[in-house]
């Protein structure tokens, strides 16, 4: 949903818009799934070495990596990781 002003007539309007959203996964040149976590637009690093994604070999490996990081989000396992990347953003705004 959108809201503008319209110019013309001055009133408020919403509209219903179509919302591009980014897929976190895609298709390597080995033909692997690759799969990154994001916090809002920003990739989360995965271990202390500050990797970005992971590599799956198949759809079902997706599915299944995809609830497992749902039950280590739930978890707290994530929590430090998105604690850096929320902290790197604020520090963006100048807070």
């Amino acid at each position: 949903m959108k809201t503008f002003t319209d110019k013309h007539s001055g009133a408020r309007k919403t509209i219903e818009t179509i919302k591009r959203v980014k897929e976190w996964f895609w298709v390597g040149d080995n033909g692997k799934i690759n799969l990154a976590v994001k916090y809002g637009a920003k990739t989360l690093p995965l271990n202390k070495k500050g990797a970005n994604a992971i590599e799956l070999a198949s759809g079902d490996e997706l599915i299944a990596t995809i609830k497992a990081l749902k039950s280590a989000v739930s978890n707290g396992e994530l929590d430090d990781a998105i604690n850096e990347v929320s902290t790197a953003t604020r520090q963006a705004f100048g807070r």
